[in-house]
């Protein structure tokens, strides 16, 4: 791989919708920079590789962000309102398992999926660092408006009879109001 970043496949990250703080973790997470156990521990900073989260195996940026129970309960959420590849057939592939999934998806599903991994690591550093973590449907909720408010021309769907939340805008506060259709 290039590491200054020049080849084509990169342009999936960096050419995406979501703000820089999400591209900058899904490029971290492409080049095997995230500070996951395993790489807290080649710098002697912890004394074992395995989740912190689950214990179940080697905590790999694959595993934190795919594999990990805490990561797959926020998927699954996330599927029941967004169009998303099933988790399942994310394949690990070494160091190219992103860049393949985002490849064969479109321009809203890759702002979802990198805002989804985004928040999994959110909701991990917060475990991580004894903290509370938000619980799953306050993390779904926090998506769906988040992706409303950088995707003004995205509209939800309503899935099983679930109402959208509809930003409304006045004065200097935001409102949201549920779309009733």
């Amino acid at each position: 791989t290039i590491p200054e970043g020049r080849r084509a496949c990169w342009s999936l990250i960096w050419k995406s919708k979501p703000p820089p703080t999400v591209k900058n973790l899904a490029w971290r997470a492409c080049i095997d920079s995230l500070p996951t156990w395993p790489n807290m521990l080649k710098r002697t900073l912890v004394t074992t590789d395995i989740c912190p989260i689950c214990q179940r195996e080697p905590e790999s940026t694959f595993h934190a962000l795919c594999r990990c129970p805490l990561s797959v309960d926020l998927w699954e959420a996330m599927m029941e309102v967004w169009p998303l590849p099933q988790l399942s057939s994310i394949v690990h592939t070494r160091v190219e398992w992103m860049l393949n999934l985002l490849a064969g998806l479109d321009a809203t599903q890759t702002t979802m999926v990198l805002l989804i991994f985004w928040r999994c690591w959110f909701v991990r550093n917060e475990l991580t660092h004894n903290k509370v973590p938000p619980p799953v449907n306050v993390s779904r909720e926090f998506l769906l408006g988040y992706l409303i408010s950088i995707s003004p021309s995205y509209k939800p769907e309503d899935k099983k009879g679930k109402a959208p939340l509809i930003p409304e805008f006045g004065g200097s506060r935001a409102i949201l109001k549920i779309k009733i259709t």
